[in-house]
């Protein structure tokens, strides 16, 4: 019988095999193909209307001669650290607050979802009038504060122009996020809390020994996609500085797509792609086995 049962097991496993692999080839197709291609097109000089040709790693020698390199991984690494530790920290006290009792509860949580759903381009061209030197809404209010004595150019300082970016990064990270964290904190039973409130535990020894180790699991799959959505984020950085002033915004994404097409190098494009590619594996390679290990 159990004999039996194991066959019977085994075939209907066959058989759900069977039916899922003509899907799963296509799915490999359409996801492996430009990836592979990709990678292999930053060992070539393909160029629009031109024949490719293999040339080895003349294209990362070029984008490393060049400068831009060193500036964009620089850059990239300041708007997605920063980011990622700002998005995290305001989001895990956002759901805090969202989960307790507090007045308009469900409001605040429709209200949240905003910045999640505001398209790309329309997100941007908001908040461009808000750090508009002249007329822009946050020189307007620090100047009726008396916060500042003249108006700042938030977009055309190189010294301010990345964290513009950051900001207007942050703020469209931070739902996904917070919905992520609150989810997982309604999961917690509530009876934790109450053991840990009659053991006399106050609200920062609760939250960091019943709610901060629940989180564990959905910060691992939160952090990791915030990290390749903020180190891929283009559209932030292209409308609203161009890369600019100078080179102080200046990311692989946003040169990628300058050397791709504005220079018709995709070669070097893919290249830059490439070493994105590198540069989040590493990450996300620590940071999973880092929190393994802590698991």
């Amino acid at each position: 019988m159990k004999k039996y049962g194991l066959l019977k097991i085994n075939s209907k496993t066959r058989r759900s095999v069977a039916l899922l692999t003509p899907a799963l080839i296509c799915i490999a197709i359409i996801s492996l193909f430009p990836v592979i291609r990709g990678i292999t097109l930053g060992f070539t000089d393909y160029k629009v209307a031109m024949p490719i040709k293999f040339n080895g790693f003349r294209n990362y020698a070029t984008i490393y001669k060049s400068g831009f390199l060193k500036v964009a991984i620089k850059n990239t690494v300041l708007v997605t650290l920063i980011s990622l530790a700002t998005t995290y920290i305001i989001s895990l006290f956002a759901a805090l607050l969202l989960n307790s009792r507090i007045p308009f509860r469900r409001l605040w949580r429709t209200l949240l979802v905003i910045p999640w759903a505001v398209p790309g381009v329309a997100k941007v061209g908001t908040w461009r009038s808000i750090f508009t030197t002249n007329g822009g809404w946050i020189n307007f209010y620090l100047l009726k504060f008396g916060l500042i004595k003249e108006n700042i150019n938030w977009i055309g300082n190189p010294n301010i122009a990345l964290y513009t970016i950051i900001t207007i990064i942050v703020w469209g990270c931070i739902p996904f996020a917070a919905m992520s964290f609150l989810a997982a904190m309604q999961t917690i039973p509530e009876e934790n809390y109450e053991a840990a409130e009659i053991d006399g535990a106050n609200f920062f020894q609760k939250f960091w020994y019943i709610t901060f180790p629940h989180l564990r699991s959905i910060s691992m799959v939160t952090v990791s996609l915030l990290f390749m959505w903020i180190t891929n984020d283009f559209t932030s950085q292209y409308s609203l500085t161009n890369g600019g002033p100078g080179s102080a915004t200046l990311t692989m994404s946003v040169e990628a797509f300058f050397q791709g097409f504005r220079s018709g190098n995709f070669g070097q494009a893919t290249a830059y792609g490439n070493v994105m590619i590198i540069f989040c594996g590493i990450f996300l390679f620590f940071y999973i086995r880092a929190l393994q290990q802590k698991g």
